[in-house]
C-alpha cells in the first residue's frame, strides 16, 4: 500500500490541529521531541499527537480541538507577557548604559570628590534601595 492511498485530503480542521500542535510544541529540538512536548502540554498520548501532527487521524474529537486551542491561547498570553518583560528589561539596560556613559564622561573630565549619594547607582536605577546587597559588608 503506497502512502498516498491511505493519506486522505487534509481538512481545514486537521490543518488547524497540525499548526496548533506545532505552535504548542514550540521551537527547538527534533520533530520527535516537539511531538513529545506537544503531547505533554495537551495531555494526549504520544501516538495520538503523532497522528494529529502528521494529519493521519481519521477523526478529531471536539475536546482535542478545545485542548489545542486553549494551549495556543496560553502560549500566546505567555509570549505577550514575556515580550513585555523583555521590553522593560531593555529599557532599564538603556538607562543603565546612559548612566554609565555619563559617569565615564564625568570621570574623563577630571577628578572630583565621591559623593555618598552616588553609592548604589544601579539599585536606584532599578528602583531598589542603595547600599550593599549583603548586610554586614
Amino acid at each position: 500500500m503506497s502512502q498516498k492511498s491511505w493519506e486522505p485530503e487534509v481538512s481545514a480542521l486537521a490543518e488547524e490541529m497540525k499548526d496548533g500542535l506545532r505552535q504548542v510544541a514550540g521551537p527547538g529540538g527534533s520533530v520527535k521531541e516537539r511531538i513529545v512536548r506537544a503531547a505533554r502540554r495537551t495531555g494526549f498520548s504520544y501516538w495520538r499527537t503523532f497522528d494529529l501532527w502528521y494529519g493521519k487521524a481519521r477523526r478529531i474529537d471536539g475536546h482535542e480541538v478545545e485542548a489545542v486551542r486553549s494551549k495556543q491561547e496560553q502560549e500566546e498570553a505567555l509570549r505577550a507577557e514575556t515580550d513585555e518583560l523583555l521590553a522593560e528589561v531593555l529599557e532599564r539596560v538603556a538607562v543603565l548604559e546612559a548612566a554609565i556613559a555619563e559617569r565615564d564622561a564625568q570621570e574623563a573630565s577630571g577628578p572630583r570628590p565621591v559623593e555618598v549619594g552616588q553609592v548604589g547607582l544601579v539599585g536606584r536605577v532599578l528602583g531598589r534601595p542603595s547600599g550593599p546587597l549583603i548586610r554586614g559588608r
